[in-house]
């Protein structure tokens, strides 16, 4: 009954460890200009081809989505682009972000809420992480016909704020934990036949 009860704790305890994801989170950036760019290195413990980032873009005053105006966010991890968007975050044009997962607007929709800046929240993006060093990059880049030099710090600034990067346990791991309670097991079965 004891080694019963100790090899239910166990199981207990290593399935709480095989399913415990690391996380990686970033300070965040001070309030940037565009054209600007914000770079996070972090290491990690093991590569995980299936890690995802989440954050928020806050944008101050007039950030143009797709317009005239256009101002363009992209974000690099380990330096190869996994999505790029644009975004209205007070200066008016659409929004739309290219890349794995979601992005949600606060302000919905492309009129110009002038000054009111507004936010991105950024959920489940894709990213792949090297074992040891990584970095990732949020850049602002202007790019509409009439903003091509961007505009003043004053009318126009943005910056990142609770960045996480969320590792998941490889299968390989879960594959370990089944196959050391499957040992655990037939250790239990012995001992209870042997008695």
């Amino acid at each position: 009954m004891i080694f019963k009860k100790t090899l239910l704790a166990a199981t207990v305890a290593l399935a709480g460890f095989g399913a415990n994801a690391a996380t990686y989170t970033a300070p965040g950036s001070a309030q940037l200009a565009i054209p600007a760019t914000y770079s996070w290195s972090f290491n990690a413990v093991a590569a995980d081809p299936a890690a995802t980032l989440d954050f928020v873009l806050k944008g101050f005053n007039t950030v143009d989505g797709f317009n005239s105006y256009a101002d363009v966010f992209t974000v690099k991890v380990n330096n190869v682009a996994i999505g790029w968007g644009s975004f209205n975050l007070g200066g008016g044009g659409s929004s739309g972000w290219f890349g794995t997962g979601t992005a949600v607007n606060s302000n919905g929709s492309s009129a110009a809420i002038t000054g009111n800046g507004g936010t991105v929240t950024f959920s489940n993006v894709g990213v792949k992480l090297n074992a040891g060093s990584n970095s990732i990059a949020f850049a602002y880049t202007p790019a509409g016909s009439d903003n091509r030099g961007g505009q003043s710090f004053g009318d126009e600034s943005w910056k990142v704020s609770t960045a996480t990067v969320t590792a998941v346990p490889e299968p390989e791991t879960y594959a370990m934990l089944l196959a050391g309670l499957g040992v655990m097991g037939a250790i239990a079965r012995r001992r209870k036949q042997a008695a």
